[in-house]
């Protein structure tokens, strides 16, 4: 019995952040689209405790100021690399809805030269929308592949996803 309460102890102080991407290319306009959901507490504790604000606010902080904090831990945590190249990614702001925060931003010609609309992702991906869900897609290189039509052959461009924890705040 003493050694099931010790681990229930343990099991529930133990904190876990957890966030949403979702990434799908819009070949009308070359770019790559992503959306990453957070839990706005989970968050708003995680940018306080990473620039030392314990004031900060998502919810009635200036828009502005939200956007700068938001912008900036996104910008020192994720990277995008297309070909083997590192991409920037314009940050597009947030929008709060029912607890979450939505962040949007975009990689722009990442896969080089006019990409055709079309292309298969491989692997597949096994959330099986074309979008990729960290929760059930792996990190990995991920390849977006053309079918040629002949004379032309098959063309592609590769994308590197790696998926990082939000640090442990507690």
């Amino acid at each position: 019995m003493y050694l099931l309460f010790l681990n229930i102890v343990f099991f529930l102080n133990h904190e876990f952040y957890v966030s949403i991407s979702y990434m799908e290319y819009d070949g009308e306009r070359k770019k790559i689209e992503i959306h990453k959901k957070f839990f706005f507490d989970d968050l708003e504790q995680t940018i306080k405790d990473t620039f030392l604000d314990e004031n900060f606010d998502i919810i009635n902080s200036q828009e502005y100021i939200a956007n700068n904090y938001i912008e900036k831990y996104l910008k020192d945590n994720i990277e995008f690399f297309v070909n083997d190249k590192n991409q920037d990614f314009p940050y597009l702001g947030y929008e709060y809805e029912d607890g979450m925060v939505h962040c949007y931003f975009e990689v722009t010609n990442s896969l080089g030269g006019s990409p055709d609309a079309g292309g298969t992702w491989s692997p597949t991906l096994d959330s099986g929308t074309g979008i990729f869900d960290p929760n059930i897609d792996g990190p990995g290189t991920y390849t977006y592949t053309v079918l040629g039509t002949p004379p032309c052959a098959d063309d592609s461009a590769s994308v590197i996803i790696t998926v990082s924890e939000l640090p442990n705040t507690g």
